[in-house]
Order: C-alpha cells, then sequence, then structure tokens
C-alpha cells in the first residue's frame, strides 16, 4: 500500500479552476504553489459571482482568462480552458491554453437526448413527449 500511495501522488495531477474574483487576481500565487501542474478559469460561476451571470461573452471573463494565462506563464505552468465554439477553441490555442473542454456536459447530454428522440420518431415512428415524474402519462405518442 505504502508504495501504490507513493507512486499514485507522483502520477496525480491537480488543475485548479478558479471561480472567485479574488482567486484570479491571485492567479500566480495559485500556479506556483508545489503541486499544481495546472490553472484554470471557471468562467460560468464566475459570471454569476462577478454579478453577470451567463454572459460568458463579457469583456471582463476574457479579461480573466487573460490573467490565469499570465498567472500560468509567470509561474511556469500550463493553463486550461473551456470552449465553446472551435473560433474560441483556436483563439485559446492561440494565447497558449494547453488544454481544452469543449463544451459542456449538460449540452452534451440535451444534444445526445434531443437525437435520440429524433431517432425514435424518425424510425420508429414514435414521438417521445417531455413528462413530469408521477402525471400518469406515458412517455410515447404515435
Amino acid at each position: 500500500m505504502k508504495d501504490y500511495v507513493a507512486q499514485a501522488n507522483q502520477q496525480t495531477f491537480l488543475l485548479i479552476q478558479m471561480e472567485e474574483p479574488d482567486a484570479v487576481d491571485q492567479a500566480e500565487a495559485i500556479a506556483s504553489l508545489p503541486g499544481v501542474d495546472m490553472i484554470m478559469l471557471g468562467p460560468a460561476d464566475f459570471s454569476v459571482l462577478t454579478g453577470i451571470p451567463g454572459q460568458l461573452g463579457d469583456p471582463s471573463i476574457l479579461a480573466a482568462i487573460k490573467k490565469v494565462a499570465a498567472g500560468a506563464r509567470n509561474a511556469g505552468k500550463h493553463w486550461a480552458a473551456t470552449c465553446g465554439s472551435m473560433e474560441q477553441a483556436k483563439q485559446l490555442i492561440e494565447m497558449g491554453c494547453r488544454l481544452l473542454f469543449y463544451g459542456a456536459d449538460i449540452v452534451m447530454v440535451k444534444n445526445g437526448l434531443e437525437s435520440i428522440r429524433s431517432d425514435v420518431a424518425k424510425h420508429l415512428g414514435l414521438h417521445l413527449k417531455t413528462r413530469h415524474i408521477g402525471d400518469g402519462e406515458s412517455y410515447m405518442e404515435k
């Protein structure tokens, strides 16, 4: 067990996601901490905590990303980012981003379910509808 724990600790990758404005202001100090491999901005929560919920195109979001990028670079570390388009991914890579999280998990699940709904309608002739638990209705209608 002792050897396993030592090896696991050596192989651990620690990415710090900053969402608080105060954390973003301390990006370089956070990136400089021993054991921290990479830092990133959590743009959605950052937007909420800075009073602009969901406004991911706001200039303050890009400014925060730039602070995180500079903090990582100054600490000799890499940085990560989320993106919602190929254009944004390209821009982030050009800024030095080395790990991209494309899209959001909830959006991917929603898109997958909508695709299934469409396929079921197209191939089986069934139309799946949204329903609330306990309303007693069927999930399908012809």
